[in-house]
């Protein structure tokens, strides 16, 4: 009896903990590397919006404060330069790291080796490594699984550490910052009575704001 019950609690915990996993979720930016072109930044960040959606894990609400970078370390680039067919081959490594927008508290990576060849320059090359990245790779499942496991866990265990951040925002007049920051918070947090709270200040302090600014116009 007693074995069930305990695997009955066991199971309960797993179900809240899938579920709650749910309200975590992430939006795409994109890489800061600028030796990249803005087509190859684009299309890493395209990726990303690929492998976030087929988990189930993009953002709908404008106040998201987790975000999901790629960075490529190209680490090699060979050319047959001078033959028939120029050929270009690069290899490199494409890092993804889950992060918080507003503290850049940093939740997860994942690192996936790549490589692409293709007749032409590096540019071209790098084209093709883009297409190399395989969104139904297990690597970026467990990365977003883990990632949001860890998130959660972290709200649950520093509530009040999240509201004094959020005070502070507010204090110093960050406003959309910490809607940005609260908005995040899944609702299953022990706190999430005191975090609406905060909200609802929060919103009451951006209604001021704007009335100010129309007053000065």
């Amino acid at each position: 009896m007693r074995k069930s019950i305990v695997f009955i609690a066991l199971l309960a915990r797993t179900l809240f903990q899938a579920g709650a996993q749910d309200a975590v979720n992430f939006t795409a930016v994109s890489p800061e590397n600028n030796k990249l072109s803005n087509g190859v930044k684009e299309g890493l960040k395209q990726k990303v919006e690929q492998i976030i959606g087929r988990n189930n894990a993009g953002a709908t609400s404008v106040y998201n404060a987790f975000i999901i970078q790629p960075e490529l370390d190209v680490q090699e680039t060979k050319s047959t330069e001078g033959l028939v067919r120029n050929v270009t081959l690069v290899t490199g490594e494409l890092t993804l790291t889950a992060k918080n927008l507003y503290d850049e508290s940093i939740y997860g990576t994942v690192i996936v080796s790549l490589e692409g060849d293709a007749t032409g320059n590096e540019e071209a090359a790098l084209k093709a490594l883009l297409k190399n990245i395989k969104i139904t790779n297990p690597a970026f499942t467990r990365f977003i699984r883990n990632t949001r496991e860890k998130i959660l866990n972290h709200y649950m265990e520093n509530c009040q550490t999240i509201m004094n951040k959020a005070q502070t925002m507010i204090s110093t007049d960050k406003i959309e910052e910490a809607m940005g920051y609260l908005g995040s918070v899944p609702e299953v947090v022990p706190c999430y009575e005191d975090i609406s709270s905060l909200m609802t200040l929060a919103h009451s302090h951006a209604k001021a704001q704007d009335c100010d600014q129309k007053l000065l116009m």
